[in-house]
């Protein structure tokens, strides 16, 4: 009597298309990570007014696929401001700036070297001023906005307690001191706006530029705000996102 061999079998049906389920999410999210990518770049050369059909062509996929894994255009935008902005946020800037066990210069300077090295940088320079020039401004609100809660309102805290002044529990903050620090970043900030939007030759070693900002800031800021005029700023200068 002859036995019918049955083939080894390599895995259940239910192993098998759970494999086939998890390549399919991997190869998904490489996707959406592609053309998440080329978006970065696409609308840091372009702006906002760019068409998707050529950043589909950027990314190397179809107009429709890409919209397989964007609903739409808003979406991929959203999609870039986290990418770019959000997921650089380091959480421990707070906790940098109030630690009074180190000198406040030292504080600072710490911060914002580390800060600089997230925002040094062509696709997040240009991208932030096309926010504002491409008609979709709420996106750089809302980060200057969380910048204004979670960092910009220590520092002020910081200057008052390095000389000897009232806390923001007991005075308000001022106008004259939200300007100030506004002033210190913005002035970063340009150094990347000569070198990635004007072309201009910028010095190579920024900590150093940044050393001396601070130190400049530490000589003259904390008179100037202790001398300005007593007048409250509503610190959510930013209109509610």
């Amino acid at each position: 009597m002859s036995t019918k061999k049955v083939p080894a079998r390599t895995g259940s049906t239910v192993t098998r298309r759970k494999r086939s389920a998890g390549s399919g999410r991997l190869l998904r999210q490489e996707r959406a990570d592609t053309i998440s990518h080329a978006a970065i770049e696409f609308f840091a050369e372009h702006g906002f007014k760019g068409q998707t059909r050529e950043l589909a062509a950027r990314a190397g996929v179809t107009q429709g696929l890409l919209y397989r894994h964007f609903p739409n255009k808003d979406a991929i935008i959203e999609k870039v401001y986290h990418d770019v902005f959000l997921s650089n946020w380091n959480p421990e800037w707070e906790v940098w700036i109030g630690d009074r066990a180190v000198p406040l210069r030292d504080r600072l300077v710490r911060f914002y070297k580390d800060y600089t090295k997230g925002i040094m940088k062509p696709e997040w320079i240009r991208l932030f001023l096309y926010f504002g020039l491409d008609g979709r401004g709420d996106f750089a609100k809302r980060y200057l906005k969380n910048m204004h809660q979670t960092i910009w309102y220590r520092i002020v805290a910081e200057v008052r307690h390095h000389s000897g002044r009232p806390s923001l529990d007991f005075e308000a903050i001022k106008v004259s001191e939200v300007e100030m620090v506004w002033a210190l970043i913005a002035s970063i900030f340009f150094i990347g706006v000569r070198h990635y939007v004007l072309g201009l030759t910028v010095p190579d070693d920024i900590d150093s530029i940044i050393e001396a900002k601070i130190h400049a800031f530490l000589e003259g800021v904390p008179a100037a705000m202790a001398d300005s005029p007593n007048q409250e700023a509503i610190f959510d200068l930013l209109p509610d996102m």
